[in-house]
């Protein structure tokens, strides 16, 4: 459809909402033209700000994009509403029940060990009688066991589906929002999803709006270049934002990407110079990746002059905070005159995860099994050990080896010896952690951290065990950057 014909339409359907929200709020009598009373089409962006409407215009922007649908449970032809306290109470009585399911398994684990004792004391007798009441005591517990599986498994899923939502609902209302920011800016740009399927609880979805409308608004104000800077670098007029998600367990990745001209690096240093957040020298030593950072912090812009959306000095320190109140963080990849990424992490929300639990010196610690590669055991013919440094030989590679319990501060670094090793990936990278056992694997529902370990960027969430213990688990991610992954920790003793 021709741009005009697109400007005509939605113009029209402008015009119909204002003048449905005009009856609404009663006013609908008061207006007898509504073009003279509406704004023009794509006005949410103003070129220049005026001294007193911008402030009011970027929050009515920021209205348009965080709008989403009601949230409601679809039944049929019916619709009901769910209050959020609701579903937060029962999925409260689907984690009851499954720590009633562990229960049983140690319940069953110890039924086994006394049979097993009265089979030894019993031993020469034709039979026993309190050994076969043992077995069908235990076979009973199986099945009750495996029945009660069931029901949390499918108790869990209907709690799901009322208390989560696609991540589309909040990605869809920002198609008109770009292009009427485009069409402000003089820009073209196109917004994609891709796994917009993804269900996530609908107080994740609530954090994550504020994020989202302040990366996609800035790759449009900083990204994208004008059509006659792009077809200059022989790209397509029209530009593209693009948001993937992926979930893996109880871990989400949002991924927004632009293809525009990147971050400049010097305005970025320039500006963070004349706020004084950094100094000449300590400018000069700091590595590209931790320039482009700078970024997060606040007052930072690089807009060369103020707009209703840029020069702000407001905006990506907000996602930041955005992300951190999920639990989650953020990373930036930038590529001169190619375009910049995004990369969003947090904690899911609702529902269970595969955790596998190791031990580490001598406390439990969960890390996600989709990111456990395998299992094996620290064997000296596998292991190059170093002055300074042990790697595992491992599929014609060598991964570096962190010892788990060092990195987490509850002892000094050791030489590999005994334990397990787990081959953990994660971000394109790999890495061996060295655990004294592995405990066991289990479905265990991830939990926001305690206010005592909120702060702590190495763990996504808490967990608890059977027994009332409570199980921390571990970002795997975290785990596979720390440059202890380069450098893990002296091979030899007393090296």
């Amino acid at each position: 459809m021709p741009a005009g014909d697109a400007d005509a339409m939605l113009r029209g359907l402008d015009a119909f909402m204002f003048r449905v929200r005009a009856h609404a709020a009663g006013r609908g009598v008061e207006l007898e033209d509504v073009e003279n009373v509406m704004p023009p089409l794509g006005s949410a962006v103003k070129a220049q700000p005026t001294a007193e409407g911008d402030d009011e215009t970027v929050e009515r922007l920021d209205d348009e994009l965080a709008q989403a649908e009601t949230f409601s449970v679809a039944g049929g032809p019916q619709t009901w509403r769910v209050a959020a306290g609701q579903v937060i109470a029962l999925m409260k009585e689907v984690e009851r029940l499954r720590f009633l399911r562990l229960r049983l398994g140690e319940r069953r684990r110890a039924l086994s060990s006394v049979r097993s004792a009265v089979g030894v004391a019993s031993r020469g007798h034709r039979s026993s009688e309190a050994e076969e009441i043992l077995t069908g005591i235990d076979a009973a517990l199986a099945s009750d066991g495996q029945e009660a599986a069931d029901v949390v498994e499918a108790l869990e899923q209907a709690v799901k589906d009322i208390g989560t939502q696609p991540i589309r609902v909040i990605v869809e209302p920002l198609h008109r929002a770009v292009r009427d920011l485009c069409r402000s800016a003089g820009k073209e740009a196109r917004l994609s999803l891709v796994g917009g399927e993804t269900c996530l609880d609908r107080r994740v979805l609530d954090g994550l709006k504020g994020p989202i409308v302040h990366l996609i608004r800035n790759a449009i104000a900083h990204g994208i270049e004008s059509p006659a800077e792009r077809r200059a670098r022989g790209k397509h007029e029209e530009g593209a934002i693009v948001i993937r998600v992926e979930q893996q367990g109880n871990v989400v990745f949002i991924e927004v990407s632009d293809d525009g001209g990147g971050l400049e690096l010097e305005a970025i240093k320039r500006a963070a110079l004349e706020k004084g957040l950094v100094t000449e020298t300590g400018l000069a030593r700091m590595p590209t990746e931790r320039i482009y950072e700078l970024i997060f912090l606040p007052t930072v812009s690089t807009a060369r002059e103020v707009t209703a959306t840029s020069g702000r000095g407001v905006g990506m320190d907000a996602v930041k905070k955005g992300i951190e109140d999920l639990h989650g963080h953020v990373e930036l990849q930038t590529t001169p005159k190619q375009g910049t990424r995004f990369l969003v992490t947090f904690p899911a929300g609702l529902g269970s995860s595969p955790i596998l639990v190791v031990r580490a010196d001598d406390q439990n610690v969960g890390i996600p099994m989709l990111s456990v590669e395998s299992v094996a055991g620290a064997t000296a013919s596998h292991l190059v050990v170093g002055a300074s440094e042990t790697r595992l030989k491992h599929e014609d590679e060598l991964l570096p080896v962190v010892d788990l319990a060092a990195v987490l501060g509850l002892r000094p670094p050791r030489t590999v010896a005994g334990g397990r090793l787990l081959i953990i990936h994660s971000q394109g990278r790999r890495v061996a952690a060295w655990v004294d056992d592995v405990v066991a694997d289990m479905d265990l529902a991830i939990r926001p951290l305690p206010p005592e370990v909120a702060h702590l960027p190495l763990y996504q969430g808490a967990s608890s065990l059977a027994g009332g213990e409570l199980l921390l688990i571990m970002r795997p991610d975290w785990l596979a950057a720390r440059p202890e992954a380069q450098r893990p920790f002296g091979g030899r003793p007393n090296g």
